[in-house]
């Protein structure tokens, strides 16, 4: 019944595996196709803001800022066009050239409003250079690959998106535009806060945490960390192989855990070393969650103090569970970490 549940079950696991990759890989399209498209944005919004200061430049209005609006208009076109020529798709450098392009272009728009230090528009000129200053300082780091956290650059967008929303409804107050209106009579605000939104989507993407640097130096840590909890002259029984095997489709043989937290079931079995150790592997369903959660712990009683826990989506072994030799367990970052089998606790 073991064999039949293995040649059931076992193309299963893998198709299951399959279709993740296959669901990753086509976000990550999708996402680096949204690189180019908001490549494409750049420009488009670029000769929308220069057509709408042509319009008012012609009426005499806003004499001062040419120079500033003109470097910042060649700037935005510049690096809409650096991220469509980029072949190398880099997500990360597409996200960093786009953030500092709206910085630049933020930041030149409001650099005139600084010649006279007084009234509102001052004081919002004043917070959006501070947050473009931020955000291309941010965006810098991103095309260099260099930053460790995301937290700065979507602060930046949700900020740049509030200061324009709020600066829309304040000209839109006073000059009575009716909403139906706002975005034909500010189509040049209205699209930069589509940016922003698309730039905070895009910066709070899993592809964007999973390429951080410290996320990256975390799973090699964790790798080694694995190693060591689990070493080759390590090994479990083949009866406990068997329903770690399994767990995905049958927890018959694991123990209800109903004290109000997270973990729905969980099944405990012992690490044997042929140098003599002993330790425990805990592994745990926990509601809601598709993976499950497995601990190495330090000692054969379960302390936690020097444990090693990383989520699993997928087991597998090396042949039929009566004559395998090693357990593959596959993480949700392309992790693999292998388990011995034996018939028996071998004495030494």
């Amino acid at each position: 019944m073991n064999l039949l549940t293995d040649v059931m079950y076992g193309p299963t696991m893998n198709i299951n595996g399959a279709i993740r990759k296959t669901v990753h890989s086509m976000a990550s399209a999708i996402l680096s196709k949204m690189v180019k498209i908001i490549a494409m944005m750049l420009i488009v919004y670029a000769i929308v803001s220069a057509y709408i200061h042509l319009l008012n430049y012609s009426k005499g209005y806003y004499d001062s800022i040419g120079i500033c609006f003109i470097i910042g208009i060649v700037l935005q076109i510049a690096f809409g066009t650096m991220i469509l020529i980029d072949f190398s798709n880099n997500f990360s450098r597409g996200i960093g050239l786009f953030a500092m392009s709206m910085a630049i272009n933020r930041l030149m728009s409001n650099l005139p409003n600084l010649a006279e230090p007084r009234g509102i528009q001052f004081v919002y000129a004043l917070i959006m250079i501070a947050t473009a200053v931020n955000m291309l300082y941010t965006g810098y780091s991103f095309a260099r690959w260099r930053t460790r956290s995301r937290i700065g650059l979507m602060c930046s967008s949700l900020l740049m998106l509030s200061l324009t929303m709020g600066k829309i409804y304040y000209n839109a107050d006073s000059y009575d535009v009716p909403g139906e209106l706002i975005f034909t009579t500010y189509p040049d605000q209205c699209i930069a806060c589509i940016m922003y939104v698309i730039l905070f989507v895009m910066v709070s993407s899993e592809q964007v945490r999973n390429s951080m640097p410290t996320h990256v130096y975390l799973r090699k840590l964790d790798s080694i960390r694995c190693i060591k909890a689990s070493e080759p002259s390590s090994y479990i029984t083949r009866c406990d192989a068997r329903t770690l095997l399994n767990a995905f489709i049958d927890r018959k043989d694991w123990s209800d855990v109903s004290d109000g937290g997270p973990v729905e079931c969980e099944f405990k079995c012992t690490l044997y070393n042929y140098l003599g150790d002993e330790s425990m592997i805990m592994v745990q369903k926990w509601a809601d969650h598709d993976s499950l959660y497995i601990t190495i712990t330090g000692s054969k009683d379960g302390s936690i103090l020097n444990a090693y826990r990383t989520s699993i989506d997928d087991i597998s072994a090396d042949g039929p569970i009566e004559t395998c030799d090693t357990l593959f367990m596959y993480g949700g970052q392309g992790s693999e970490y292998r388990l011995r089998v034996r018939d028996e606790v071998e004495e030494w």
